[in-house]
């Protein structure tokens, strides 16, 4: 290969590692090369318009190129205190701190009281389950778990220090001290929790391998990523080449589903309800093919509120049928703004999905009705796909 070729070709790499797409609160999409970030803005490099710099409270998602990447068949989940979490191949101690070896082959080193779980097998979706109803349970305890007849059995108590070798760990009970071998271990979960004057979170970072990282400062520089998170740990990427998302939509855009809703059901029916990010048989949102991850799916006869707290001003969503549901009928969808009618359409079964956007600043109750728009209630319903406010 010639010697043009080869910078060509490099030079083409090189454009593609750093290639990004910025969209903005005010719907505009900055597209070229992310130059840098900090606590004031992020900067594109564009073709027509050179550096761009966007404030960061304009800034909704930064999507960089990399290329998903493949998890092992098994591997261990580690979450610190903010949500910041992490899938790994294996794990030690080194007095207190925790050694990881993050998924593609990162190492990270994280105090132990900033670690609220370790769950080995994460992979195991029958598993992951049953952890997380016992992690929205936990006490005030630390606890260890073993996996007996294929469920998890833990004790209370504390832990202690790592053995010098990092491949075990103290553990004091009420009545006996035990040395547990890491490799023994389904779970871990310390009682360790944020307290105080909470930072506030700036943005998420996830990278090819989906680990996640909560942080409270974003800065890039010389094409190196440093992120603190919002308990105070440091987390470097050296590159952007594995980095996937920077999500700076928190509190800016809400999704409906992720809300605190009441809920009224006008014909006194147990029937009639509705759900959240899936159809009401439990499945994953669709209309005309697409899946939606989030939205929210209503049974005529259903009144849905959210308080909006005069915070946001604007609400998008997508109507329409899910055919996957039977039976497909009219219905009618009303949204009502402290008890002002902003809109009332009807969303035909045979028509295409419609996408709404409806003023709702200085609105504090938002108010969703559904009707059917003739005879009987029963299995008509309406799907609000990708439901949400921006501020």
């Amino acid at each position: 290969m010639s010697f043009l070729r080869v910078l060509a070709v490099t030079l083409l790499l090189a454009s593609f590692a750093t290639a990004a797409e910025l969209n903005t609160l005010k719907g505009k999409k900055l597209t070229g090369e992310f130059v840098s970030a900090d606590d004031q803005s992020i900067v594109i490099k564009t073709a027509d318009m050179g550096e761009v710099a966007t404030p960061l409270p304009d800034a909704l998602e930064l999507t960089l190129n990399a290329m998903p990447a493949k998890m092992p068949d098994k591997y261990i989940d580690v979450e610190l205190i903010d949500g910041s979490l992490f899938h790994c191949t294996s794990y030690s101690f080194k007095g207190k701190t925790l050694i990881l070896d993050v998924v593609p082959g990162m190492q990270r080193s994280i105090p132990m009281e900033k670690v609220a779980y370790i769950l080995a097998d994460a992979q195991d979706p029958n598993l992951r389950k049953e952890w997380d109803d016992i992690f929205s349970k936990r006490g005030r305890n630390d606890r260890f778990f073993l996996r007996k007849n294929d469920r998890l059995d833990g004790l209370a108590g504390t832990f202690g220090d790592a053995s010098a070798d990092g491949k075990s760990i103290a553990f004091q009970m009420t009545d006996k001290r035990l040395d547990l071998k890491l490799s023994q271990l389904a779970a871990l979960l310390f009682n360790n929790r944020l307290e105080g004057n909470i930072p506030p979170t700036v943005c998420k970072v996830i990278d090819a391998s989906q680990n996640l990282v909560i942080a409270n400062k974003a800065m890039l520089k010389g094409g190196k990523l440093t992120l603190r998170t919002v308990s105070d740990v440091t987390i470097e990427y050296p590159s952007l080449q594995t980095l996937a998302m920077l999500d700076y939509s928190r509190d800016k855009v809400v999704y409906l589903s992720d809300m605190k809703l009441t809920e009224e059901n006008t014909f006194d029916e147990s029937q009639v309800t509705f759900n959240r990010d899936k159809n009401l048989d439990n499945q994953s949102i669709t209309l005309e093919g697409v899946l939606y991850p989030k939205g929210l799916v209503i049974h005529a006869g259903m009144v849905v509120k959210a308080d909006l707290a005069a915070q946001y001003k604007e609400f998008k969503a997508i109507l329409g049928f899910d055919p996957n549901c039977a039976p497909v009928s009219n219905v009618k969808v009303i949204f009502e703004a402290d008890g002002r009618q902003l809109y009332t359409g009807e969303v035909r079964a045979k028509e295409r999905p419609q996408p709404i956007t409806l003023d709702v600043k200085k609105v504090r109750s938002f108010k969703i009705l559904v009707v059917p728009s003739e005879g009987l209630f029963i299995g008509r319903q309406v799907t609000l796909a990708d439901a949400k406010v921006s501020k």
